[in-house]
């Protein structure tokens, strides 16, 4: 599945970089963002969310200027670079691609 990212989305992202009060929230927010149910999701498998080289950089600069704002005192952007999508050099810019066949999902239970 491939989800393309538009202008408003990145508007979005660069308020939410001045204004989220936790670096998570604002890597969580991305996978809210794209991922298909994300508050169903029980493990991401590396690989499962993919994006441009560029586009990588976009939000991880987003995220260094979030922990460099918030005085985290860890690596600047280290948890976007550790935890966000991966990279995939063919991947078009401005695009998510998500691999369902390597997320799972949280067990439904029975009504």
């Amino acid at each position: 599945m491939i989800i393309s990212i538009t202008k408003a989305d990145r508007k979005y992202f660069q308020d939410l970089a001045e204004t989220c009060e936790r670096q998570e929230d604002f890597l969580l927010a991305f996978y809210a963002k794209y991922v298909p149910s994300w508050d169903d999701v029980e493990v991401q498998y590396l690989g499962s969310v993919l994006v441009s080289r560029e586009t990588n950089l976009w939000f991880g600069g987003l995220a260094m200027k979030v922990d460099n704002r918030l005085r985290v005192g860890t690596m600047i952007g280290g948890l976007w670079f550790n935890s966000g999508p991966s990279t995939d050099e063919k991947r078009a810019d401005w695009t998510v691609q998500i691999e369902k066949n390597k997320i799972q999902y949280k067990e439904k239970e029975a009504a």
